[in-house]
């Protein structure tokens, strides 16, 4: 009698030691096939059906179960795997291809995509080059060309392709004058008119032709003034 007690006392002590520590002699879980136990969570969890995967830790439902796509498919809205988008030579990746969202591919920098596609691009383009005479006014993007546009008035000429490069001229800054070439006869008529004198046209008739006085021999005489201008050699300043 003693050994048949003993050998109880075997066997309880054994199904004790199958409970983790603080855990209930009894499975809550037990008897449901749909169920598991998770002991980092505490409680019952759902077990998704083969084929679907869980959308978190511990599900309480089939609303908590999706569907277990391939690897680079997502599942959409109509909950179907769709397979994800590559991304070619001129496209880069924008967002990665995850369980529940696509890939979205975008065009390389200095492109912009001329042919939308779903999810990407069916054609980039390279961004426009403004011309010397005009600047930029909207950079380009992967979405759309560079924009260009006419400098301000008063910019300077030299405008590089940057709306910062094309500045106007400083205020106070005035054109240099230009020397206009004079010849001796000019100077000449000046020194006889004089230089704070304006000079009509007809006063450089008058000075090409002889006066009409006569001397006292009855031939024409000039002026004394023009007769020294005349002989003299040019004037230098």
């Amino acid at each position: 009698m003693f050994a048949l007690h003993a050998v109880m006392g075997l066997l309880l002590l054994g199904v004790l030691r199958a409970f983790p520590q603080g855990r209930a002699p009894t499975d809550p879980c037990v008897g449901d096939p749909s169920r598991y136990y998770d002991e980092a969570a505490g409680r019952c969890c759902y077990r998704c059906p083969e084929g679907l995967s869980p959308k978190q830790l511990c599900p309480q439902g089939p609303s908590d179960c999706r569907k277990q796509c391939e690897p680079d498919y997502y599942l959409n809205g109509q909950n179907r795997c769709t397979a994800c988008v590559s991304c070619g030579d001129d496209l880069v990746e924008k967002k990665p291809c995850s369980w529940n969202s696509p890939r979205v591919c975008e065009c390389r920098a200095g492109m912009f995509c001329l042919t939308s596609a779903a999810h990407s691009c069916a054609r980039c383009a390279p961004h426009s080059v403004c011309s010397a005479e005009m600047i930029v006014k909207f950079p380009g993007t992967a979405e759309r060309d560079t924009i260009c546009e006419s400098p301000s008035p008063g910019a300077s000429p030299d405008c590089g392709t940057s709306p910062e490069d094309c500045k106007a001229p400083a205020s106070g800054t005035s054109p240099q004058a230009m020397p206009i070439p004079t010849s001796a006869s000019s100077r000449a008529r000046t020194m006889l008119l004089g230089e704070d004198t304006p000079r009509a046209p007809e006063d450089d008739a008058k000075m090409m032709r002889a006066p009409n006085s006569l001397s006292s021999e009855g031939k024409p005489s000039l002026d004394p003034g023009l007769l020294i201008m005349l002989d003299s050699e040019p004037f230098v300043p």
